[in-house]
């Protein structure tokens, strides 16, 4: 009985392995970096698979139907390799993806996709803010993000900005955001001229920012602790891209003239007063 079953067993066995083979390589991309975490699979079989190791190297068992490995992997384009029998070890180089991502998000800690974001970001592109004429880059985000209140403090040019993000968060604090420029934190403190608040960011020019994203929610502490309690307004500006020199220009005209203007008496006429 032991002899049958001993017998029955390695013909059930040797049915199992019958026509498959085992294909080797590695994944790497079109710089030579190998790939770690790789997925291969059948085309026919998407149970059969397996993954390439630190070093982008795998191992796979095949079935002697399988004519297609299909190789994916996170950020680049899957891939679909014809095999064959007398093929035992393949290289395979795969290239990143060129479909359109998702619009990227800046966030306090890293980026995000904009689809898989839950915070509350508001997003000005530097074409929502550069046909703006203003004296400062926070008047341009005057009416653009809700939630965002912009007020100045007085009439004047260099005249300070007070920035309320969703209200008014303290009654004796300061209540003004936290300005971040590539990453640097701002000191956005008034100064103070002839007794009038000043803007201290007039420096910033707006044809020269790329993005703003405005940190409205509690993520924004995330990492700038109690600095962020008011919000975080986080500023990209333009850096320098491979393509051809350009060339842009950006001005403004207007006119202006007192108006309410105070009619004073000439000498004759101050005399008669008198």
């Amino acid at each position: 009985m032991n002899r049958v079953f001993t017998i029955v067993f390695s013909l059930l066995m040797c049915g199992s392995a019958y026509g498959q083979w085992q294909i080797t390589g590695t994944v790497s991309d079109p710089l030579g970096n190998t790939i770690p975490g790789a997925t291969l699979t059948e085309k026919d079989n998407q149970n059969n698979g397996t993954i390439t190791n630190a070093s982008g190297q795998f191992q796979i068992l095949v079935s002697d139907a399988a004519k297609v490995l299909i190789v994916s992997y996170i950020g680049f384009s899957t891939k679909e390799i014809v095999i064959s029998k007398n093929v035992k070890n393949i290289n395979i180089i795969i290239e990143e993806s060129t479909n359109l991502m998702d619009e990227i998000m800046v966030v306090g800690y890293g980026n995000s996709s904009k689809r898989a974001l839950t915070d509350n970001i508001a997003k000005l592109k530097s074409k929502d803010i550069s046909d703006i004429a203003v004296s400062n880059f926070q008047s341009t985000m005057s009416g653009k993000a809700a939630g965002v209140r912009i007020n100045a403090t007085n009439g004047k040019v260099d005249g300070g900005i007070n920035i309320s993000v969703r209200g008014t968060a303290s009654i004796s604090a300061s209540s003004q955001p936290l300005y971040v420029l590539d990453g640097m934190p701002l000191i956005n403190t008034d100064e103070s001229s002839n007794g009038a608040p000043m803007n201290p960011l007039l420096s910033l020019n707006p044809n020269e920012i790329e993005s703003i994203d405005i940190l409205k929610d509690a993520s924004s502490a995330a990492i700038y602790g109690a600095r962020g309690a008011n919000g975080v307004i986080l500023i990209t500006t333009k850096s320098g891209k491979a393509s051809k020199p350009t060339v842009s220009l950006s001005m403004s005209t207007g006119i202006s003239q007192p108006t309410n203007l105070v009619k004073w008496l000439n000498s004759k006429e101050y005399v008669e007063l008198f």
